[in-house]
């Protein structure tokens, strides 16, 4: 499959495609047995590429992202062929067969093919061979040889002057090949000789332009492949040499804190060995201490037990007023719901006397209505005169009445009018004897609540200082103990100076010895520093200006 338009010997394609599938075959053997991409696989890859390399130019095991795993190249084994030929060929699924014009000038087959692991692809697997050239061979001799055979043919014509001037003619044509070559030679010797010197200034950034494609012109591109390993491997160098160099900064900077901290080790160690001094001379005055404190935590273990008899004996007045308090809640209850009743009772009565008022008012409006009609009675019996008397007489009887009905009802009214007044004040004051009573429920729960909490806190008192008395007793017994284990302490402190005297002398030593690791390190500094120098000798692309990877 050719992904160029150009036109490539068919031959040379079959015999290279058949090369690299066979060989992508053993490689993908190699990668089975070992599992993967191990360092045994490579060396055995490495060996099946150069046994079958032959006259092709190179052979590369490139990864998807096209970073070259293994190259028979050593000088171009471990970068990206980041190019856009190179990205097309680690992207190909089947045996696939490019044209590669190099950047040096060579015209190249590239054939590549997929190497499948577990089924899956994991590798490409590159090849590049040199299109053929014309040799300088038959470039120069070809004519050379002609021209002479042809001035050899022309003196066997008949001698005359056409003949020597043609014989001549040939011989300076096949002289003038000869001169040409020779200088062709001498001026492409002088470009080798001065790309060579470039080389050793350090200018590995020099390139040889691309002549022809004849023995010439493939030293080119020889020297340009070896300029550009150069180039890389000097790349490699100088990164490798940087993060050297930070480590062995990073490392030194380590290395100087352990030191100082282990110098500080060293001093706390002989402030430990004099405070052991000292704690052997205190262990005795901490004993003596340790008795008379005894004394004291049996004392206050005597202490302790009275206030917990104390506490308990104010916990059962605090019960009891507990019980007094609910008891009076109680009562303060039944007052409540008998002035509550009261209230309702002179709420109803207020509201009958209403009702009662209204009745009077009626009975009023009646007595003053018969007083009129009496009235009226007494005229209209006038008028009537001797016939009328004797209604006269029971009209005037009837507003007699009718006055005393209105008299009485009024008394009535002003009877009411006071028992409604007197209700009002006895509801308003039964409101607030309502309002009374609810403030001192509220103040005799809070008084309840503060009994519960009195007994609580006192209870838990109690408790604690029953936890007292217990801590007190087992502080007795562990003074004891203590003194005791004083003694044990003396002999311990001992032993400790001894031994940290030993840590002291040990701790001195690890310091000498950091002290021979930090020389160390400034000389390795000083050795990559040496190294960087050696490396900026050498003037080298930068990664933005070969992002072109050759193969």
């Amino acid at each position: 499959m050719m992904k160029e338009k150009r036109r490539l010997p068919k031959r040379l394609v079959a015999k290279q495609k058949a090369v690299v599938e066979s060989v992508a075959n053993q490689i993908e053997e190699e990668l089975k047995r070992y599992g993967g991409l191990t360092e045994h696989a490579k060396a055995e890859i490495r060996n099946i590429m150069n046994d079958n390399l032959d006259r092709l130019e190179y052979f590369v095991l490139v990864r998807e992202d096209s970073y070259g795993e293994i190259h028979t190249n050593r000088l171009r084994e471990g970068i990206y062929f980041n190019d856009p030929l190179g990205l097309q060929c680690s992207a190909v699924t089947q045996t696939t067969t490019f044209f590669y014009l190099r950047d040096t000038g060579e015209h190249l087959i590239d054939v590549s093919t997929p190497v499948y692991l577990h089924g899956k692809k994991a590798f490409v697997l590159r090849s590049g061979q040199l299109l053929p050239g014309i040799s300088r061979h038959v470039k120069v001799g070809v004519p050379f040889l002609l021209f002479q055979i042809a001035g050899c043919i022309a003196s066997f014509f008949p001698q005359n002057a056409e003949r020597d001037i043609l014989t001549g003619v040939f011989f300076l044509l096949a002289l003038l090949v000869f001169l040409w070559d020779r200088i062709q030679f001498h001026s492409t010797y002088q470009s080798w000789i001065h790309f060579l010197h470039t080389l050793g200034k350090g200018e590995l950034e020099h390139r040889l332009p691309p002549l022809s494609r004849d023995e010439f012109g493939q030293m080119h591109c020889e020297l340009n492949k070896l300029a550009l390993g150069l180039s890389s491997i000097l790349r490699q160098v100088h990164a490798s040499v940087e993060q050297v160099n930070a480590a062995v900064q990073s490392l030194y900077a380590s290395v100087e804190q352990t030191r100082q901290a282990n110098q500080h080790i060293v001093t706390v160690i002989d402030e430990l060995a004099a405070g052991s001094e000292k704690q052997a001379s205190s262990t005795d005055e901490i004993t003596t201490s340790i008795q008379e404190m005894n004394c004291t935590v049996q004392q206050i273990a005597s202490n302790a037990k009275h206030a917990s008899s104390t506490a308990l004996l104010a916990s059962d007045l605090a019960v009891k007023g507990r019980e007094s308090i609910q008891l009076t809640i109680q009562q303060m209850r039944t007052i409540q719901e008998s002035v509550s009743d009261l209230a309702n009772m002179v709420r109803q009565l207020g509201e009958r006397s209403h009702s009662i008022g209204q009745i009077v008012q009626v009975i009023t409006d009646i007595a003053a209505q018969t007083n009129l009609l009496a009235l009226n009675a007494a005229i209209e019996a006038a008028r009537a005169g001797e016939q009328g008397k004797g209604f006269a007489i029971v009209a005037d009887e009837v507003r007699k009445l009718a006055e005393q009905a209105e008299n009485s009802t009024k008394q009535i009214i002003d009877i009411i009018s006071t028992i409604q007044r007197d209700t009002e004040s006895a509801i308003s004051t039964t409101g607030i004897t309502i309002k009374e009573v609810s403030a001192g429920m509220q103040t005799v729960h809070i008084a309840e609540e503060s009994f519960s909490k009195i007994q609580n806190s006192v209870q838990a008192v109690a408790d604690q200082f029953a936890d007292v008395s217990i801590a007190v007793q087992q502080m007795a017994t562990g003074t004891e103990q203590v003194s005791q284990s004083m003694n044990l302490i003396a002999e311990v402190v001992a032993n400790t100076a001894s031994i940290t005297q030993s840590i002291s002398a040990d701790t001195e030593e690890h310091v000498s010895a950091l002290d021979e690791i930090t020389s160390a390190f400034s000389t390795l500094t000083h050795m990559a520093e040496n190294l960087q120098t050696l490396v900026a000798r050498f003037h080298v692309e930068t990664p933005a200006d070969n992002s072109n990877r050759l193969s």
